[in-house]
């Protein structure tokens, strides 16, 4: 998954590339691409909201949280924000 933003052609291409492989499955109407459009939206976000999460991270850590207050702020151990966060 990458953290930064797509370009729109990228999303266009990537889009595109799924609705081909969709042509080869006869259960799926090829020419309805909004379900897909609804796939690629949703791991934007995604990547988005994780790019989010990492620069909220990163300026707690700056301002002097300690690990235990971001895990506890994150709903999960210092020992898991530090494994996913840590540098």
């Amino acid at each position: 998954m990458q953290t930064t933003n797509q370009t729109e052609a990228e999303q266009y291409e990537r889009l595109m590339t799924a609705a081909d492989a969709a042509e080869t499955d006869p259960a799926i109407v090829a020419d309805d691409t909004r379900d897909l459009a609804a796939v690629a939206a949703a791991s934007d976000a995604l990547d988005a909201a994780d790019a989010a999460l990492r620069t909220a991270v990163d300026e707690a850590r700056a301002h002097g949280r300690s690990w235990a207050s971001i895990g506890t702020a994150l709903g999960v151990t210092r020992q898991a924000a530090f494994q996913r966060f840590g540098h």
